[in-house]
């Protein structure tokens, strides 16, 4: 699970809530003069902030094209014909990297009413994890599946699993992995014959094969894991909370002191060859900083 801290999202949040209050103010307000006006803002989902240059369509008695401000997100249609309006917003090819493209709104506006509108777009998120062995390498070609929405594939010959998706802090996911079954152990060589014996030897020898207890059943590998996803802030990683943070994204056990200290013994003697490993945060920081952050 990768779940490490939250302060920085509540921020965001709460940035997001003020922006979108500040956009609703007018919607809905009369018209001293009768007439009709639309303002449609598109902006972040996560921060509030505006996002310029996108394209905003209406269709309707007046139909029309606008593009967005910069910094404020706005597509101002000024005078409008009161009636139905389906809005829609097109991503060009910069964006579409950047934002899930929104569904389309219907609108009615009434005669001698302002309607001020506000689309959020949803930031795609980079997903981006690594399947290794006890080695440490990469696991190729492995099945995966990720759901809402449903997306799978195999992994890359270093492990890697990418997904670029739409994801709020608030929201949890499942990942699949299918694991190929391991190679049936080879059989155990046949015992070689005992040597004929003439006479035969009174009392005879006892064979403990013929005495031994009925083999246990087959053990069945354990090939299918489900691992529960969260996303949120990552601590600073030049502090002891951010390589804590980190080794619990590499799967290791941070909880409490004792449990820390033998993970980062442990990093330390596979990751950076170490048997006797000082068990100390700051002694890992540069390379857990350099092998969690980088791109696999």
């Amino acid at each position: 699970m990768g779940l490490c801290g939250g302060s920085k999202h509540q921020k965001r949040a709460a940035r997001a809530e003020a922006a979108k209050a500040k956009t609703d103010v007018g919607d809905g307000q009369p018209c001293p003069l009768g007439k009709c006006h639309l303002r449609v803002t598109v902006a972040r989902a996560d921060t509030g902030e505006g996002v310029q240059n996108v394209t905003v369509q209406a269709k309707g008695p007046t139909s029309a094209s606008k593009t967005t401000a910069a910094d404020t997100g706005l597509a101002d249609f000024g005078v409008v014909d009161p009636g139905q309006y389906t809005i829609t917003v097109k991503l060009g090819a910069t964006e579409a990297k950047k934002y899930q493209a929104p569904a389309a709104v219907s609108l009615t506006i009434a005669k001698g009413d302002t309607k001020a509108k506000r689309i959020e777009l949803a930031p795609l998120v980079k997903l981006r994890f690594v399947l290794v062995d006890k080695a440490g390498s990469g696991l190729a070609a492995v099945e995966w599946k990720l759901d809402k929405p449903a997306k799978n594939g195999k992994t890359a010959a270093d492990g890697l699993i990418e997904v670029d998706d739409a994801w709020d802090c608030d929201d949890d996911r499942q990942l699949h992995i299918k694991l190929p079954a391991p190679a049936a152990p080879p059989a155990p060589p046949a015992p070689a014959p005992a040597p004929a014996v003439v006479p035969p030897p009174y009392p005879p020898s006892i064979d403990p094969a013929q005495f031994a207890d009925e083999a246990p059943g087959a053990l069945v590998p354990e090939v299918e894991v489900d691992w529960k996803l969260s996303v949120a802030d990552l601590a600073d990683g030049d502090n002891d909370d951010g390589v804590k943070a980190r080794l619990n994204n590499l799967g290791f056990t941070v909880d409490g002191k004792a449990r820390t200290t033998v993970s980062i013994k442990t990093y330390q003697r596979i990751y950076l060859n170490l048997d006797a490993g000082s068990g100390t945060p700051a002694d890992i920081l540069a390379d857990i900083k350099t092998r969690h952050d980088k791109s696999p």
